[in-house]
């Protein structure tokens, strides 16, 4: 039957006898098929690139064909011609990189048709941590910081922001650059992340950046020490004088507003009595039996470290940092002067001489005859 069409044929034989007796016939049918079914079809296939390991394949084929499966990876066989059905798995353990899969149909007259392919490629390499490549400084008072970061090409990226180990925005897909609003959130370290996920679904390491906020909020008796700028001209009303030589013994402490020294009692001038020494005690001023040098000194000193004290807090908290260390040096040796002098005319109400001077020793007075 060579070139003759494909279709279906019948072989027809009979007898016939010597005396010409002719027999029934007897057939038989045969089906030429010589056409190739044509390739599988594959209906369905597995996302690539993907990062699972059991890639799955549906397909159709010619009707009573047999349909054989075949995967390669390039460089190695990993499963060779083997009959299969829809769908078809396969388990891959190996390395990753683009697998093949072949598909054939053979038909009942044994023609075998073509082949078609299907492509996976298996990724289980998570991308690089991002690079950040801009953000807030570490330190700032921005209630609105803004990060930007790159990663690996394709990858999607997802950020989180969170004060301490408390979340203030769950980690959620992102874009660069990223930026939080917190107006309404309270001063702290807060910590930034960003991480990518490939096209394949793998997951990388995170990067990330503290921010430290630091703002004052209205009513907040806290100043940032880098928020506060030194007055150019200080108020009237708080001055802050250096000279020690201009403070009176008894009178108003320069930079405390003006206000004298609780319970220190204005003293008069040593020198205005008629003391030729100017600051030696006479007998008369001074009782040897009413101070003992054993025993504390009376209270009348305390005052004056309270009003200094009230100033040092006052200086801090208008004063800048780079001034302060100068200001309360001045205060220190406005204190020195003031105790000098009040120990001069009255011992009781000092602390201690601060240097050992011979004018302030103590000399009764010699017994009368």
């Amino acid at each position: 039957v060579s070139g003759r069409p494909d279709g279906g044929y019948r072989f027809l034989v009979r007898a016939t006898d010597a005396l010409g007796n002719q027999g029934p016939a007897v057939s038989s049918d045969y089906a030429l098929d010589t056409v190739a079914p044509g390739a599988p079809a594959i209906v369905t296939g597995p996302g690539s690139p993907n990062r699972d390991r059991s890639p799955s394949w549906a397909f159709t084929a010619e009707p009573g064909a047999t349909v054989e499966c075949r995967l390669d990876l390039p460089g190695a066989l990993v499963s060779d011609w083997a009959v299969c059905s829809s769908p078809r798995s396969y388990q891959l353990g190996g390395a990753d990189g683009s697998y093949a899969l072949s598909l054939r149909a053979t038909d009942a007259a044994g023609n075998t048709g073509p082949s078609s392919n299907g492509s996976y490629e298996l990724d289980t390499t998570p991308p690089g941590a991002p690079r950040i490549t801009d953000g807030p400084a570490q330190r700032d008072d921005d209630p609105r910081p803004t990060w930007s970061f790159t990663g690996e090409a394709g990858a999607t990226f997802e950020c989180a922001l969170a004060l301490g180990r408390e979340a203030v925005s769950e980690r959620s897909a992102c874009a660069s650059p990223r930026q939080y609003n917190l107006v309404d959130d309270p001063n702290g370290e807060y910590a930034f992340t960003v991480r990518a996920r490939d096209v394949a679904g793998n997951v990388g390491d995170a990067a990330g950046a503290h921010y430290m906020l630091e703002r004052t909020d209205p009513g907040d008796d806290s100043v940032p020490t880098d928020a506060v700028q030194p007055d150019p001209e200080p108020a009237a009303a708080d001055p802050i004088e250096a000279d020690p030589a201009g403070v009176e013994p008894g009178g108003d402490l320069p930079g405390l507003g003006g206000e004298p020294a609780e319970g220190l009692e204005p003293q008069p001038d040593a020198g205005s009595e008629g003391d030729p020494a100017g600051g030696v005690l006479s007998p008369e001023k001074f009782d040897p039996g009413t101070v003992s040098l054993d025993e504390p000194r009376g209270e009348g000193g305390a005052p004056v470290l309270k009003a200094l004290g009230r100033a040092v807090k006052a200086v801090a908290k208008n004063a800048d940092k780079s001034v302060f260390p100068g200001v309360l040096a001045a205060i220190v040796m406005c204190f020195f002067a003031v105790q000098n002098r009040i120990d001069r005319n009255d011992p009781k109400l000092g602390l201690a001489p601060v240097f050992a001077d011979p004018d302030l020793e103590f000399r009764p007075p010699e017994p009368k005859e």
